[in-house]
Parts: C-alpha cells; sequence; structure tokens
C-alpha cells in the first residue's frame, strides 16, 4: 500500500471516530468540558502516533540504526519531543480558543510541556 493511501485511510478513520465520539457525547448529556478533553485527548494521540510512525520511516532511510545507532537515538528523541510538544500545544490552542472563552495562559503550556515531556521521554526512548 503506498504511503499517501495509508495516511488518507487513517485521517478518514479519526474524521469518523471524532464524528462518532462527538455525537456519542453530545447526545450523553454530559459536561461540555470533559467532552472537549476526550475529543482533544483523542486527537492528539491520533495526530502524535501518525506524525512520529512517519518521523521514524524518514529517519530509517535518512539515519539508519545500522549506520548511526547513537547519533540516531538522539536524533530521533529530539525530533520527536519537537514535533510531540509542538503538536500538543498547537492542538490546545486551537481547542481552547474555539471552544472556550478564555485563551490559555502561560502556566498553561508549561503545564503542558511539563506533562507532554515527562511522558514522551519513556516513551520515545522505547
Amino acid at each position: 500500500m503506498k504511503r499517501n493511501t495509508i495516511i488518507s485511510i487513517f485521517l478518514a478513520i479519526l474524521l469518523v471516530t471524532v464524528g462518532v465520539m462527538s455525537w456519542a457525547l453530545r447526545n450523553a448529556d454530559l459536561d461540555m468540558q470533559l467532552y472537549l478533553s476526550g475529543l482533544w485527548i483523542l486527537s492528539v494521540a491520533i495526530v502524535l502516533w501518525l506524525g512520529n510512525v512517519y518521523l521514524v520511516k524518514i529517519l530509517n532511510v535518512v539515519v539508519p540504526w545500522r549506520t548511526f545507532n547513537n547519533w540516531r537515538f538522539a536524533i530521533q528523541i529530539f525530533l520527536s519531543l519537537v514535533f510531540s510538544l509542538t503538536c500538543i500545544n498547537i492542538t490546545y490552542y486551537l481547542f481552547k480558543i474555539n471552544f472556550t472563552e478564555a485563551p490559555p495562559t502561560d502556566g498553561q503550556f508549561m503545564t503542558l510541556n511539563l506533562y507532554g515531556v515527562l511522558f514522551l521521554i519513556p516513551v520515545v526512548s522505547l
């Protein structure tokens, strides 16, 4: 299967999942904040997974493990952290400005990044 076909399938699955989740949560009379939190977490998880898989595929070609063992490890952790934290911050910002009345604060971004790094380093290292 071609890479573009796989990406298109995953994006279609993402849209269907978000749509179904949106419908189910809206009809369940749940608190809107709970709904938005779940939607944000699902969106971030899918984007991070797809992006990091794509990043690994690129690095496998450009910086293969057999040739650049230690460098590859450092490069992959660095690029994965930068990509992941960027996605987390952008999606949080977009959800916050579109669905709440107050824009995100610097403290919220600091908390996102701190928890993001603490969670991502062990995951990416594996």
